[in-house]
C-alpha cells in the first residue's frame, strides 16, 4: 500500500523537504532533500538554492551473468 501511494505521489515529483545546508571541502555549500536525495548548490550569502548537482551513476562492479548455472561463482 505504501509503495503504491509513493508511486502515485512521485508522479508529480518530489515535494522536497530540504535539510540544513552543509559545507563542502572547497568552501561552497550544498543542500540535500531528505525525501529523494536530490542535491543542490547553496548560496550562503543570499540564502538561496542554486542549480541541482547531477552526480554520475556508478557502474556496478559485480559481474552479471546470463546463466549462473554454467559459470563458476566469482569470489
Amino acid at each position: 500500500m505504501e509503495f503504491k501511494l509513493f508511486n502515485l505521489l512521485s508522479f508529480w515529483g518530489c515535494a522536497h523537504d530540504f535539510a540544513w545546508p552543509r559545507s563542502k571541502g572547497d568552501g561552497g555549500h550544498t543542500q540535500i532533500c531528505r525525501l529523494c536525495g536530490a542535491e543542490y548548490e547553496y548560496d550562503w550569502l543570499h540564502m538561496r538554492r542554486k542549480k541541482r548537482i547531477m552526480k554520475p551513476c556508478l557502474e556496478s562492479k559485480v559481474p552479471v551473468h546470463s546463466n549462473s548455472r554454467t559459470l563458476n561463482p566469482v569470489p
